[in-house]
């Protein structure tokens, strides 16, 4: 790019799952509003084939209005309203898979149903096996939880923001920087995965969005003596790796607009223990999920396994909670298993979110980082293009 074409303003977003895609959504949005689209260069970088190739495309999509603590209450309630707002807006209950849910604890013992004379407890969701629910109670609902299919979320999210001028390039690696005298970012060295071909993008803001790999990223990209101090929390940002399996009912065995928290005993005597969570979507299927490991993190996305046994467990599991509607002995049809690995802010406990001098992060949002998704695309495009935020209060996520 010559010096005479060059754009005013040329923001990088490392990172192709829902964190990153939001961001580059709403960068897109407010610099159309603002009238400067065509002196802002939006380019979003993901080493994959496709968008949400990690931990978005695998997650189950649950969010939660009211479930957070003090540093995030303010980011969740505007990420909240924004998935309903987005939902409506542009067709999600058909396109996503948006709704509303009711949330549930559910208890279970499955040596209650070897005894005859203990008395099933109430149970509204008529597909679980009444006879071996102890208890349940609703932790959520009429309005303050509600779900999305997250990977057809980020599709939606990085095809519009292609419509509006963004730069997507899949199959390439952020693999170095290139810095002014001042120490600052003015570009990234990127590297096509396939055929090795190099280059340079100007850059003169980066955002490094990349979930667990944020960590690992940051100590490649900047040497010790030019990282910056407010990236040094977000330089230990690992990944836990989580199981899941994705089971689909059979014909005339619907389930219902219910995600459960579970504790279960099961198996002879109740012996075995687990405590799954069931997310049911809207196109007949249950995201079932837990069983998580320390394995450590892979170099790349596409090199994530996961562990049998574990999966295995899950699918026991759901075999015991509805005989039913998920036993894939009965009917029920294995649509997937997997793993993915969630983002952990190891120094802060919290997302971190934000930066200055042309460098931000955005990453470590652990199992929450569907439901604030949209929120951390929101405030950080309005850090990085306004210079603060005013849409929620992140004071205690900033690097």
């Amino acid at each position: 790019m010559t010096t005479a074409s060059r754009p005013a303003q040329s923001i990088v977003v490392i990172g192709g799952g829902i964190i990153g895609s939001s961001i580059a959504y709403y960068l897109s949005r407010a610099a159309a509003s603002a009238g400067a689209r065509a002196v802002t260069r939006i380019t979003l970088i993901e080493a994959s084939s496709a968008p949400a190739p990690a931990a978005s495309g695998k997650a189950g999509g649950f969010l939660a209005l009211d479930w957070h603590g003090a540093a995030t209450a303010s980011l969740a309630e505007l990420s909240f309203k924004l998935h309903r707002q987005l939902a409506d807006q542009d067709g999600g209950h058909e396109k996503w898979g948006y709704r509303e849910v009711e949330t549930w604890q559910v208890n279970v013992d499955s040596s209650r149903g070897e005894s005859m004379t203990k008395k099933p407890a109430k149970c509204a969701i008529d597909w679980l096996d009444k006879e071996i629910i102890t208890s349940t109670s609703n932790m959520g609902g009429k309005g303050s939880t509600a779900q999305v299919h997250p990977g057809l979320l980020t599709r939606h999210l990085v095809q519009e923001s292609i419509e509006a001028g963004v730069e997507v390039l899949f199959n390439t690696r952020a693999t170095g920087l290139r810095f002014n005298d001042q120490r600052r970012v003015t570009g990234v060295e990127i590297t096509d995965s396939k055929t090795q071909d190099q280059q340079t993008i100007d850059a003169d803001e980066l955002v490094i969005a990349a979930g667990p790999w944020t960590g690992s990223l940051i100590t490649k990209l900047f040497p010790r003596s030019m990282l910056p101090a407010h990236l040094k929390a977000a330089s230990s940002i690992d990944g836990s790796r989580a199981h899941s399996v994705v089971i689909e009912s059979p014909p005339g065995k619907p389930l219902s607009a219910d995600c459960l928290f579970t504790d279960m005993a099961y198996g002879p005597g109740g012996r075995k223990a687990g405590a799954p969570e069931l997310y049911c979507r809207p196109d007949g299927t249950a995201y079932v999920c837990g069983g998580s490991d320390d394995v450590a993190l892979p170099e790349t996305a596409d090199e994530v396994d996961f562990d049998e046994s574990k999966v295995a467990a899950l699918i026991e599991q759901s075999k015991v909670l509805s005989p039913t509607s998920l036993d894939v002995d009965a009917g029920a049809t294995l649509k997937a298993k997997q793993a993915c690995y969630l983002p952990i802010s190891n120094r802060t406990g919290n997302p971190i979110i934000g930066g200055k001098d042309g460098v931000y992060v955005a990453a470590g949002h652990s199992c929450w980082g569907i439901t604030n998704s949209l929120g951390t695309g929101k405030v950080l495009s309005e850090l990085i293009l306004e210079g603060k935020v005013h849409s929620a209060n992140i004071r205690g996520l900033m690097p």
